[in-house]
């Protein structure tokens, strides 16, 4: 089919085949074209989804860790510690 979009070429590894194999056979009226594109977005969603739970756990790690420590310091301990340091803030 005529397009003005790039066009890629795909070589089949045993890796590729058996997957695109392992699919056609749920949806054998699918071109073989069409289940590589699906499987390449489905594994560009998985990874951004992948990378969003990773960040998610990430700042939920940086808030348990913030908030376990939170009360180790009475409220104005930097200032204390700090009005002996020659008219540094």
């Amino acid at each position: 089919m005529p397009t003005t979009k790039p066009r890629l070429q795909v070589t089949e590894t045993p890796e590729l085949t058996a997957a695109l194999d392992a699919v056609c056979a749920k949806a054998p009226e699918e071109p073989r074209s069409q289940v590589l594109a699906r499987l390449a977005l489905e594994g560009f969603a998985a990874r951004a989804d992948s990378e969003v739970e990773r960040r998610t756990a990430r700042l939920l790690a940086l808030h348990d860790l913030t908030t376990k420590f939170a009360d180790c310091y009475p409220p104005g301990y930097l200032e204390e510690l700090r009005k002996d340091w020659d008219g540094r803030p």
